[in-house]
């Protein structure tokens, strides 16, 4: 049996007031989620970061430091009980209660990483562009369901587009391309999360001397990269084997380079 742990910030929470809030009503919520190696939430630091951001933007006037903190020390708790555990996955999620009080649960469980290289199919996406690129908003069901289309038609999941077919983000990761020695992601704007995985690749690619670019990128110009990887927090970086009928090389610098800069996160 997987390991598995659940929290909840209200105590004594009955069903109903697990289901009946604005988070699970209107979708009022905001989430973070991160892979926690051998007892460890890898990059701590950026998902608290963003959630004091989200929590910020969503409910300015009831902001409250200490309800993050409260919520990074059940959070330590949890990752105790994850110490002889090699891979967990941890979400954090932040709601409100019809009553108007912020609350959170967290989720923490076992799960096997994926390290398979990705097959991509691409699809048309209209984001929404009302929201900051750090906020991830507890929605994906459409983004789900393309990438359910995508896996019945033989493929592992799908690269977004927008309405002028330049690239987005996959449903759950983003997106870096290589060419030569350049390192290239869609510009995060127009749907894209700024994701935590990203930003420390970006971070370790300026560190070490690298060149990194953010770019908008059109679905006609992907025949002229070299390489193409998928970048999340629970996984961390993937290598993509094709999009559409385009196909990559397999290039592990990048995880060597991860390696070496942070350590053995992944």
């Amino acid at each position: 049996m997987a390991q598995e742990v659940i929290y909840f910030s209200r105590k004594g929470l009955s069903a109903r007031d697990a289901f009946i809030n604005e988070g699970n009503l209107w979708g009022n919520s905001f989430f973070t989620t991160a892979l926690v190696r051998s007892g460890k939430a890898i990059f701590w630091d950026q998902h608290r970061a963003r959630l004091e951001k989200c929590f910020e933007f969503c409910w300015p006037k009831q902001f409250d430091k200490g309800l993050i903190d409260e919520a990074q020390l059940a959070t330590a708790q949890i990752l105790d009980e994850f110490v002889h555990i090699d891979h967990a996955y941890l979400r954090i999620t932040f709601y409100r209660e019809l009553s108007g009080d912020i609350q959170f649960w967290i989720w923490a469980l076992e799960k096997e990483q994926v390290t398979t290289p990705l097959k991509l199919t691409t699809h048309c996406y209209y984001p929404d562009r009302n929201f900051p690129d750090y906020l991830k908003r507890s929605d994906y069901q459409y983004q789900f369901k393309i990438r359910k289309e995508a896996i019945f038609n033989g493929y592992d999941d799908v690269l977004l587009l927008d309405h002028d077919s330049y690239l987005l983000e996959l449903p759950t990761s983003n997106l870096i391309l290589k060419k030569g020695d350049t390192y290239i992601t869609p510009t995060a704007e127009y749907g894209v999360l700024d994701g935590i995985t990203l930003d420390r690749v970006r971070f370790m690619l300026s560190e070490t001397g690298h060149e990194f670019k953010e770019m908008r990128v059109h679905a006609a110009e992907l025949h002229e990269f070299d390489s193409c990887f998928a970048t999340s927090s629970f996984n961390g970086i993937r290598h993509i084997s094709s999009i559409g009928e385009v196909a990559y090389n397999e290039d592990s610098k990048i995880k060597d380079m991860i390696k070496e800069f942070y350590g053995e996160i992944w």
